[in-house]
This record gives structure tokens, sequence and C-alpha cells, in this order.
């Protein structure tokens, strides 16, 4: 992006990290701390994977619908700060929506 071309962020939703009590968090956080999971060690008939693929479907409908399919993008993935962490639900949610926009 040149310095005459403004940057656009788009929130699509506020985060609270949550400190000891998960019974009073809101649904956009718990989606959040859904996909910071690990999908491909969770158990696919588990609650917890079930949860993990809306949290995914979430954020990838979230954002094809802010994106359009008539521009192209690059989407990129900040890696996690420990070194040998596994697959995010970030890194899904990248993949899914690549796939579904035109090439």
């Amino acid at each position: 992006m040149s310095d005459d071309t403004p940057e656009k962020v788009i929130t699509i939703g506020k985060y609270y990290p949550v400190r000891g009590d998960y019974a009073n968090i809101d649904r956009f956080t718990q989606y959040i701390i859904d996909i910071k999971k690990d999908g491909e060690m969770l158990d696919t008939k588990s609650a917890e994977y079930y949860y993990y693929k809306e949290a995914i479907n979430y954020f990838t409908k979230r954002m094809l619908a802010i994106l359009s399919d008539t521009e192209k993008y690059v989407i990129c993935v900040i890696p996690a700060h420990t070194k040998g962490t596994s697959a995010s639900g970030v890194r899904k949610i990248a993949k899914e929506v690549c796939s579904r926009l035109p090439e």
C-alpha cells in the first residue's frame, strides 16, 4: 500500500480476555476462544470440535461478506510466537476464505 492510500481497518467484534469464570462471556469472545484450538487434534465427534467448526464457519462467512468478489487480496496469517505451535483456526479461516474467492 502506498503512502497516499489510506489503510482500511475493519472490526467485526470486540474480544474480552477471559480471566477465571467462563460463564459470563459473550458469543464473539467464545468464538475467538474456539478458533484458538487445534482442529486437527480434536475428536471430530466431540462437542469441542462442533464449536470449533461453528466458529470457523462464523468467521469465514463474516470475512466473505466483507471482501469483494471482484478484488484481489493477500491474506496473511501471523504465526504463533511459540516455535512448533500447531495449526490454528485463523489459518483454517484464511484457507477457507481463499478457497471461496475467485482467482
